[in-house]
């Protein structure tokens, strides 16, 4: 992790090296043209259908499931929604949720350069915006979310179900 506080008044976090890591040793290959516009689609909340993995690729899922926990954390927030809903698959993930893996792992790639900046307006302001959605998932359970900031960029950010 690289904290650059390089310009007056803000904090860049890079995750430069831990990205590049993850996606050499991820079994799917991305063309360094490759694109992926947002970390998941329209079917993020389904439990979808499919053979469960084999054991190879379960461990993989987990694995970068893990790992992309520990990164959205702290330099990528842009991905903790996706990433939260994939660690509640981790222990039975099936074909559906492999392409979903695949897909975050291309939206990665094909942003792999971007940061987190955080900056301040005021040093005794801090804000939350908090949102919920009822009966979303297909056990009919509730999504809520939120993010924390003292002014510019994101300082902490969670989805849970």
């Amino acid at each position: 992790m690289t904290l650059d506080y390089s310009k007056k008044g803000k904090l860049k976090i890079r995750m430069d090296d831990y990205v590049q890591r993850m996606l050499d040793k991820f079994s799917v290959k991305f063309k360094e043209d490759e694109k992926q516009e947002t970390p998941a689609g329209n079917n993020l909340l389904e439990v979808g259908k499919g053979k469960l993995l084999d054991k190879d690729q379960q461990t993989e899922f987990h694995r970068i499931v893990a790992k992309h926990l520990f990164l959205t954390k702290r330099a990528r927030l842009d991905m903790h929604p996706t990433v939260a809903i994939l660690a509640s698959r981790v222990q039975n993930p099936n074909q559906s949720d492999w392409h979903k893996l695949v897909r975050l792992m291309r939206y990665m790639h094909s942003t792999k350069k971007w940061h987190l900046t955080l900056s301040a307006d005021n040093l005794r302001v801090m804000k939350w915006f908090v949102d919920a959605s009822f009966a979303v998932h297909p056990d009919f359970k509730s999504h809520t979310g939120g993010v924390m900031t003292m002014g510019g960029g994101a300082m902490q950010a969670m989805s849970k179900k």
